[in-house]
């Protein structure tokens, strides 16, 4: 199972979670029972996003919290400039069958936007966070987190649905590495 925390809420300010399940999961051990009496009943993403049918070249709208790191004496360290948070999600990117977009030409150039994102008009890296939480022998733990969002472009179905299904990257039990996608409408008519 896959989660995430939304930086939006719904209409009512309640917290939105996205969850991605191959079963129906247990919910009976939450400690507030009708914390999900406002849950929207579930949907089957290979048939809604058109998985199934999935080819190289299709484009998607992406979003991934997720925990960009490198592994320093055996301990992780989280990457803190959007640099090198973009070329450790290009990696990852190459590793499950996708890519991000090119930097923008001096001709489209963005100056509104700020910092590294600002020569990617289909990438933006946001909510930068140290996230706190206990093992379950209660040792504290933290991770570092980033939230990615941009358009990707499919070049290996098959390692993509991977992804999509797995998640990417460490840190999962705290709500990173799922990758949400929605079709870019040009590329996926009807859908």
């Amino acid at each position: 199972m896959l989660w995430r925390l939304e930086p939006e809420t719904d209409r009512e300010g309640r917290p939105r979670i996205l969850i991605q399940s191959r079963a129906t999961p247990d919910w009976s051990r939450l400690a507030t029972p009708d914390w999900l009496a406002h849950a929207d009943p579930g949907i089957d993403l290979t048939q809604r996003l058109g998985l199934n049918t999935l080819e190289a070249g299709h484009s998607f709208r992406f979003r991934l919290r997720a925990n960009p790191c490198k592994t320093v004496a055996g301990k992780r360290l989280g990457l803190l400039q959007p640099e090198a948070q973009r070329a450790w999600l290009q990696r990852k990117a190459a590793h499950h069958g996708f890519a991000l977009p090119e930097p923008a030409s001096l001709d489209y150039f963005d100056f509104t936007r700020t910092g590294a994102d600002r020569q990617y008009q289909d990438f933006r890296i946001t909510q930068n966070q140290m996230l706190r939480g206990r093992q379950h022998n209660g040792n504290s733990i933290r991770i570092y987190s980033a939230l990615f969002e941009g358009r990707l472009t499919v070049t290996d179905p098959a390692r993509f649905n991977a992804a999509v299904e797995s998640g990417i990257g460490h840190g999962k039990a705290m709500g990173l590495g799922l990758l949400s996608i929605v079709p870019c409408h040009s590329q996926h008519p009807g859908i």
